[in-house]
This record gives C-alpha cells, structure tokens and sequence, in this order.
C-alpha cells in the first residue's frame, strides 16, 4: 500500500513492484518447477492453464505455489503484466489500443477493458483522453 501511495509515475510503481517482487524470490528457496515458471509468467504471453500444465502442476497447486512465493495469485499477476506491457508500448508504438490488447493475448474486448479498468482505475478511452490531453497541453507546470 505504501508502495502505490509513494508512486507518483508508472515506471515509479514497476520499479517499486520489481524490486518487491524480487526481495520476495531471495526470501525463499524456489523450486525447479517455479523456476522454470516465472520467466513464462513475466512475459505475460500465457495462461495460468499453459503454465501449470509446463510446470507438472495442476493450477490451484501453482496458484498456492506463486501466492506464497509473490504474494499474489500467479492470474492476477498475469493480469499486471499485460496491462503493464500494454502502456509501456502504448505511447511509441503507433498501435490501437485493440491491436496491443490482442498482441497481449486478450481475445475480446470486454476483457480487456475491465482488466484495463481494475488496474488503471478508469477505461481506457479515458487513459487516452487523459494521456492526450496532457501531451496536447502548451505549458506544463
């Protein structure tokens, strides 16, 4: 909690969630399967499903496993990631907002916007309103 009250930019709160998460992994001893687990995670292309079949885990079984070991369920997690992919290409990469949530493996839009919105706080056509409006600003204090 202080961690999203101290942030102030997004990049603030990755830095801060890595640095976290990471102090979390050297706390304790992590299994060949979690190993071989996290870096399929973090790059945010798979299901919770996918990695528990990888693994030799059923998903509840992993789901256990990443909440002792991250603090949070190995779904909401996966959910981060995407979303966080998604704004840090956002701004340069020229792309509709449908073409980075499906390149981030979102298959509808509802989905997407809902996850958007429980990560972000608000839609993300209200993102971009918010996002242009400031970049479109003459003078910024």
């Amino acid at each position: 909690e202080q961690l999203l009250l101290s942030c102030s930019v997004l990049s603030q709160l990755t830095e801060g969630l890595d640095g976290l998460l990471l102090h979390l992994l050297d706390a304790r001893s992590l299994t060949g399967a979690e190993q071989a687990v996290l870096p399929l995670l973090c790059a945010g292309q798979t299901s919770v499903a996918r990695l528990a079949q990888q693994a030799h885990y059923s998903q509840r079984q992993l789901s256990r496993l990443f909440l002792d070991c991250m603090g949070m369920g190995a779904k909401t997690y996966l959910r981060l990631c995407r979303i966080n992919q998604i704004l840090q290409q956002l701004p340069r990469s020229g792309l509709s907002l449908t073409r980075l949530a499906a390149d981030a493996g979102y298959y509808d839009q509802s989905h997407f916007i809902r996850d958007f919105k429980s990560v972000c706080g608000l839609s993300p056509g209200a993102y971009l309103k918010r996002l242009s409006e400031f970049y479109n600003e003459t003078y910024k204090f």
